[in-house]
């Protein structure tokens, strides 16, 4: 089950744009734009800072990430693709100081903000997750973190982003979605888009919600064979932390 996920911007979060969906420029211009609220990047180290230590969602999931890394003794470099703001990747360098992290995101101007406040990160670089060239830069012995990016891709834009990483050889993923699609949840979403329909509110298409069932066929990649299996599953209020292992 999947089913397309909307959200409403307002006005200065969005710097009086509507958007009709999302794409690389709008998430620059919401990473950028000082009245984006929760979207954008804080100026100032400290407020970045007071802002990462009072997200408990993250802090919880860093948390769990951590133990599993320690649990299976996984050290390698952590690169995560699609960090955002970096809050979680923030709680992580903290629990975890002598784990090297490297933050990406196809954000440019985001990623040059940023850079500036998460002064703990090991390196920083931009990576267009559809783009092959830029996996490259990824080596067999990274572990390779996806958190909340779920929504960006489709169902088989995902498949072709889990066999990218399959041939780059890397062995462990973390995966955390946004959310896993539930009955609840998908009633949650129509109710929000009516509501924001009847108020005048731009819906703006955001990506996809997808269930469990879906992601072990996004695990599988476009092979008959699953390129990644589930190593250790662990429920987060509405998602679930996934270690995901390469399947030989």
């Amino acid at each position: 089950m999947k089913i397309k996920h909307y959200y409403s911007f307002d006005e200065s979060e969005s710097g009086n744009m509507y958007f009709k969906e999302l794409n690389a420029s709008n998430w620059d211009l919401l990473r950028t734009n000082e009245k984006a609220g929760p979207f954008s990047i804080e100026r100032e180290i400290n407020a970045y800072e007071q802002n990462c230590d009072s997200s408990q969602a993250f802090k919880d999931a860093a948390r769990i990430i951590c133990r599993l890394l320690k649990q299976y003794n996984i050290k390698n470099r952590l690169v995560s693709l699609g960090c955002g703001k970096g809050i979680v990747e923030w709680h992580i360098k903290r629990f975890m100081p002598e784990l090297y992290i490297k933050c990406t995101d196809y954000t440019s101007e985001g990623l040059k903000l940023l850079e500036k406040v998460f002064i703990s990160c090991n390196e920083f670089d931009v990576f267009d997750m559809m783009a092959d060239k830029d996996y490259e830069s990824l080596r067999q012995d990274d572990t390779v973190l996806m958190f909340r990016v779920s929504t960006e891709f489709s169902l088989n834009q995902w498949k072709e982003i889990f066999d990218k990483i399959y041939r780059g050889g890397v062995k462990y993923i973390v995966f955390v979605p946004a959310d896993i699609l539930t009955l609840p949840i998908l009633i949650n979403e129509k109710r929000a888009f009516f509501s924001n329909w009847l108020r005048h509110r731009k819906n703006t298409f955001s990506g996809w919600l997808y269930s469990r069932k879906e992601y072990t066929k996004i695990f599988m990649g476009t092979g008959k064979k699953p390129r990644y299996k589930i190593m250790h599953s662990e429920k987060l209020g509405h998602t679930e932390v996934m270690l995901l292992q390469r399947a030989e």
